[in-house]
């Protein structure tokens, strides 16, 4: 019953987006390029080959942090079975296109189907992958009992259940219970998601903990930008001046980080601040709240028309894939969504890159992550917009607890990795 009322409000929701559906097939060349669609049309390349006897196999990720923890994945997957045909999808376009400039491995990358009954059933048969591979809850439930019809396993990487989520999960239970049932492994990233999973009906037989992959992708994100990448001399930054950046910023924030970054003027002059909004739809909203505030400013892709990066500059980030390059850097890296009710993003980026981290109050996504390397003194937590203010300031005061928690931030990530390793162990079960 409770998968038929998910079917009707899903299919009630079509009207609603048809019109916008159109006119990306229609209008948006990015959206055609070889991606398919969302209403389950694929390109034709991959329909052409599915009787060539090569394996394929389906690895989704929602958006662009998901892609980013599938990026290590994907790669020693293609390394150990190079013949193999690797079929990528994401939901939104900033995922799309970051998996295209990031995982070179991937031979077809498609755009998510709806999870409508018809549509999945199409492209299973279009593409009919030997396993589908995906990261974190991504539960669909149509897709994943029409898999375990086909006998195609499904995989879990890096679950993980919020406590907000945990609590709606639980009120449909019973129906989850069979979806939860036809997936094949639960690779899950702390032993709290796997109990979670587990209560929520998942055989336990089925459920591992393996850690975070999120880890090895920021220490291989390290081991590729050694000897190349951005400076501080390609934004025009001073050798020596403190360098603020704050990732993954949200509505909300920008105003609180200006208002700080003003503060920390008055004891370093020199001071520098780079944000990287989350959505890039929001860089003229926040160039007006920087104009607004009196300071210089310019996009990274316009890195002043030459002229320096003086003290209360600051920079905005208008390209993707760069941010980790811009916590290499920093002097403190600040991670957004998290001073507002977003649920925060990933620290482990800057944590590896060897910088002090600090986050705000909003960390429910990366809860046990954040708790855990605080607590080893790699990272802070700011409660507001005058603690921020407080902890930045205090660390730029004495250099020698700011080194220390860079050196226990890049620790913290060391001791940590191999989740990539142990998943893939598990999922060559169903490879071989």
């Amino acid at each position: 019953m409770a998968i038929l009322i998910y079917n009707i409000i899903t299919i009630a929701s079509i009207p609603f987006l048809l019109p916008f559906f159109l006119y990306r097939v229609l209008f948006d060349p990015s959206y055609r390029k070889g991606t398919g669609n969302r209403l389950g049309v694929l390109p034709e390349e991959i329909k052409n080959g599915v009787d060539d006897g090569i394996r394929r196999y389906w690895f989704h990720a929602v958006s662009v942090g998901e892609v980013m923890a599938a990026a290590p994945l994907v790669k020693i997957f293609k390394d150990r079975h190079p013949a193999s045909i690797i079929i990528f999808s994401t939901v939104t376009d900033t995922g799309n296109r970051t998996a295209r400039g990031q995982i070179p491995e991937i031979d077809h990358l498609i755009y998510f189907p709806f999870d409508l009954f018809w549509i999945v059933r199409r492209v299973v048969m279009a593409m009919r992958p030997r396993l589908f591979i995906f990261f974190e809850t991504e539960i669909w439930p149509n897709l994943l009992l029409h898999l375990k019809s086909e006998g195609i396993p499904s995989v879990m990487i890096n679950g993980r259940i919020s406590d907000r989520s945990f609590g709606r999960y639980k009120l449909v239970r019973k129906a989850l219970k069979g979806v939860l049932g036809s997936v094949a492994l639960f690779l899950m990233q702390t032993e709290k998601d796997r109990e979670k999973i587990v209560a929520l009906g998942a055989n336990p037989y089925k459920v591992f903990n393996t850690g975070n992959t999120k880890y090895d992708r920021a220490l291989e994100l390290i081991m590729r930008e050694k000897g190349c990448g951005l400076t501080r001399a390609d934004l025009n930054i001073p050798d020596g001046s403190v360098v603020l950046v704050a990732g993954s910023t949200h509505q909300g924030e920008e105003e609180i980080l200006i208002d700080v970054f003003q503060r920390i003027l008055a004891g370093y002059p020199d001071a520098v601040m780079i944000i990287a909004p989350r959505h890039l739809d929001r860089l003229g909203k926040i160039e007006a709240l920087i104009a607004s505030s009196g300071h210089t400013f310019f996009r990274r892709s316009k890195p002043g028309e030459g002229l320096e990066a003086k003290g209360g500059t600051i920079i905005i980030l208008d390209t993707i894939g760069e941010l980790s390059n811009l916590y290499k850097i920093s002097t403190i890296a600040f991670v957004g969504g998290s001073l507002v009710p977003v649920g925060g993003h990933n620290i482990l980026e800057p944590a590896a890159h060897g910088r002090p981290v600090i986050f705000g109050p909003y960390m429910d996504n990366f809860h046990e992550i954040a708790t855990l390397i605080a607590g080893r003194g790699g990272a802070v937590q700011a409660q507001d917009r005058d603690d921020l203010y407080m902890k930045i300031d205090k660390l730029l005061s004495d250099r020698e607890s700011l080194e220390r928690m860079g050196v226990e931030a890049k620790r913290f990530v060391m001791e940590n990795s191999g989740a990539t390793e142990k998943s893939m162990k598990l999922i060559e079960r169903y490879i071989n």
